[in-house]
């Protein structure tokens, strides 16, 4: 991150004007039959760092960047560079030209089509640098009660546009803040812990996300002659991003015990997740079981990577269970493609007995079936937690099933 002390904010019509001016500059070079679009990006980050002994440490950063999709007849062409100069805008546009590939009919359609779409609603002013540090003070004297120390918060603005023919298509400006954390102090660091939000406000440092859950412990009376399975929110992940296309594109709707959202303005996606960016949606849209629309939108991880279909950040829920009273806590799982719409799913855990561990258990291996998969949930447990894989999910309430 470069440091920067001043431009303490980001001019968002500035950065429209300069978008519009890169624009104007490819489209100087352009010949006949050519059409172009370019990407625009302006981040700023403002992070706080708890040092223990030795104060604060504050890291300021601006971050640029462009990108340029380049059309000819049925060839596309895409290139991206951090320098957001003109010699950087140029070298795109050469880039595109070298590296342009024939597309499918239809698969090829330029943003320049869509209409003028403005975000900005979202976008507030940078924080003090004070506000910062007491945010940390807070968190740190609630460290015994949440379990998790604070390594450091952040906030940061992103501002996106794009432009074709000239014109602005969408302008995104958005701001956020979000946290790092360690259960068990940042020396032992046994697992991270994070936390985001739109504000400072929005970080309550009694709620922070695991990475990894924790066998969740029994609260009600089970069926002794059979032990469910309990998929923690991590494995239960893993196997939505695998399963999720094929669950899509499966006919027939049917009744289940759980749901599939995407929510592309989450909050997570510039947290250190998923990015979303201009020209895409942010309404919430169901999934799974009954769709809004199975097909994916155009998303890319960054500006530096060409956009590509596919579905955002997932949000799993579903009807809210209680744990039994023994069950197989499944911490574990390797997923893998076996043809035929079928996966080979290996699964370990450990058998719990009345919110205790009694044994490890191997799962597997299986060949399951996403659908059939699917009919064996039986409903979540627990609150939701924030997954490496930009999954919003909770642990997920299963009958054993071979698939």
């Amino acid at each position: 991150m470069d440091t920067d002390h001043g431009h303490r904010h980001v001019d968002v019509e500035a950065c429209l004007d300069r978008a519009v001016s890169l624009w104007k500059t490819a489209a100087a070079r352009l010949p006949a039959g050519e059409q172009a679009e370019v990407f625009h990006r302006v981040t700023r980050r403002l992070r706080v760092r708890a040092q223990p002994g030795q104060g604060w440490l504050i890291e300021r950063g601006m971050d640029t960047g462009l990108a340029v999709r380049l059309r000819a007849g049925t060839e596309i062409g895409f290139a991206a560079t951090s320098d957001a100069s003109s010699a950087g805008l140029l070298w795109a546009v050469e880039e595109c030209r070298r590296n342009r590939m024939a597309v499918p009919p239809g698969s090829g359609r330029l943003w320049a089509d869509s209409s003028e779409v403005r975000d900005v609603e979202r976008l507030q002013a940078e924080p003090e640098e004070e506000a910062l540090q007491g945010w940390l003070q807070a968190a740190k004297r609630h460290e015994r009660d949440s379990g998790v120390t604070a390594s450091w918060v952040e906030w940061g603005c992103t501002v996106d546009c794009l432009v074709a023919h000239g014109e602005l298509r969408t302008l995104r400006a958005i701001s956020r803040c979000w946290a790092l954390g360690y259960e068990g102090g940042a020396k032992r660091a046994e697992r991270k812990a994070v936390l985001a939000g739109w504000s400072l406000g929005d970080l309550d440092p009694f709620r922070w996300d695991r990475w990894e859950a924790t066998p969740i412990r029994a609260v009600a009376p089970g069926d002794r002659d059979r032990v469910p399975w309990i998929l923690s929110p991590q494995v239960a992940s893993r196997i939505l991003r695998a399963f999720l296309p094929f669950l899509l594109s499966e006919e027939g709707h049917g009744d289940f015990e759980f749901w599939v959202d995407e929510e592309p303005g989450h909050p997570l996606r510039i947290a250190g997740g998923l990015v979303d960016d201009a020209g895409f949606p942010t309404a919430r849209r169901r999934l799974f079981p009954r769709p809004d629309s199975a097909a994916p939108g155009l998303w890319r991880v960054s500006f530096m990577d060409p956009p590509r279909p596919r579905h955002g950040i997932l949000v799993l829920g579903g009807k809210a269970q209680e744990a039994p009273q023994r069950f197989v806590w499944v911490s574990s799982v390797r997923c893998a493609p076996a043809g035929d719409g079928r996966f080979y799913v290996d699964m370990a855990g450990e058998r719990v007995e009345d919110g205790c561990a009694a044994a490890f258990r191997w799962l597997g291996p299986g060949l399951w079936r996403p659908r059939q998969w699917a009919r064996t949930v039986r409903g979540v447990v627990g609150e939701p937690r924030t997954c490496p894989d930009g999954t919003i999910a909770p642990a997920l309430l299963c009958e054993p099933s071979d698939g």
